[in-house]
């Protein structure tokens, strides 16, 4: 009974992490998922944004463009994991929100975007 119970406690709080599509993680976590080879991180940012400086190996693709979602479905196979940041998370899960339903099945928004980040010291490139 106790082994039915834990069992069905795991999957409610799995299917919690992703209830909106995609799941909010903490920088330690984000920078984990970065090094992973199938994720693809992209800053939804400006361009401009971007230049000031960016996580590592990411993919600008500007939230704010209308052609957004056709943009990142060229950019982004749908086989990868997705790893979305900008400046302080909410574009960026509102990105998640719109590429969760287009069969993106692990999408990841960095909590609280690149500001995060930096207050962390973690390295940017510019």
């Amino acid at each position: 009974m106790k082994t039915k119970l834990l069992l069905l406690l795991i999957w409610i709080f799995s299917m919690s992490c992703f209830q909106n599509g995609f799941k909010n993680v903490d920088v330690e976590t984000f920078e984990t998922l970065c090094t992973r080879d199938n994720v693809v991180i992209v800053d939804v940012r400006t361009p401009e944004e971007f230049s000031t400086g960016h996580i590592a190996n990411a993919v600008n693709i500007d939230f704010k463009n209308p052609d957004f979602k056709s943009e990142f479905l060229k950019t982004v196979n749908k086989d990868k994991i997705v790893a979305l940041y900008c400046r302080s998370g909410r574009r960026s899960a509102g990105a998640a929100s719109i590429i969760s339903e287009e069969g993106y099945k692990e999408i990841y928004n960095l909590q609280g975007g690149i500001l995060s980040w930096q207050q962390q010291n973690k390295p940017i490139e510019k």
